[in-house]
């Protein structure tokens, strides 16, 4: 099961708290409702994709990075951040996972081959990765943010500031009810 489970239960707040049906928001999100049924469902492990996540992040007006954690205070927010590795030199303001991938893999002196092993993904796949033209489940991403010993919130976060991931969750919880705007 992936870090963030609670996923499942933060799609369902935000969908109900914008007064969706499950049929509207799978209709927003360009998904089957049986799909965004199992999406809910934080009991079931499902291979969801970067590309899946991003529509329904799309869908109920979030950005992707906070879906998983908007529910957490700023506290636990800041501490996730202050436990990544640091960030690349090169950082412009943005989640990439792919440009992330090479720093950290550089950082810690390790060849494509030796991370795609340790990863249990072909090379040729971890370079699709790296280049963003594969659509990636989330399971194969922590494999990957594992590999280089990361969360996988760390790895995509490297390069966004914690000012930008906090001002993403305040407006995540304000659309959830959850705090005033």
């Amino acid at each position: 099961m992936t870090q963030f489970i609670k996923r499942g239960r933060n799609m369902a707040l935000l969908r109900t708290s914008q007064g969706f049906s499950v049929e509207e928001a799978a209709f927003r999100a360009d998904t089957s409702e049986k799909w965004w049924h199992t999406l809910e469902d934080e009991r079931r492990n499902t291979t969801t994709t970067i590309d899946t996540i991003r529509r329904v992040a799309h869908a109920l007006n979030v950005e992707p990075l906070v879906l998983d954690i908007f529910h957490l205070s700023d506290e636990e927010i800041r501490a996730m951040v202050a436990a990544s590795p640091g960030t690349p030199p090169q950082a412009t303001s943005g989640v990439h996972p792919g440009s992330n991938i090479v720093w950290l893999r550089k950082q810690q002196h390790m060849t494509q081959k030796q991370l795609a092993k340790a990863a249990a993904v072909s090379q040729a796949r971890l370079r699709d990765i790296k280049h963003w033209s594969a659509n990636v489940t989330i399971p194969v991403l922590e494999r990957i943010a594992a590999a280089l010993g990361v969360s996988l919130f760390a790895l995509c976060t490297l390069t966004v500031p914690v000012e930008d991931i906090l001002d993403m969750a305040h407006a995540a919880r304000v659309l959830a009810g959850m705090e005033v705007a």
